[in-house]
């Protein structure tokens, strides 16, 4: 039994126009998704870096701290 199968007809002039201005605006926008991700992916690395630095402070503190105490 065959089916009745439509082929559908290419889209008409404005309607190319319409998907190729979607596919543009979807595109634009993938890009600006991209840069914003780097953006807080270069935040997050120095961030890091930021609490790497906190860290070995602190800990540089809290050894002197221990030689002070033990002064007393």
């Amino acid at each position: 039994m065959k089916r009745n199968m439509r082929t559908k007809a290419a889209p008409s002039r404005p309607d190319q126009e319409e998907e190729m201005g979607a596919a543009k605006m979807a595109q634009s926008k993938l890009q600006d998704n991209l840069k914003r991700l780097q953006g807080i992916s270069l935040k997050m690395m120095e961030m890091k870096d930021t609490a790497k630095f906190f860290s070995s402070t602190a800990k540089e503190h809290a050894v002197e701290f221990k030689k002070q105490s033990s002064k007393f």
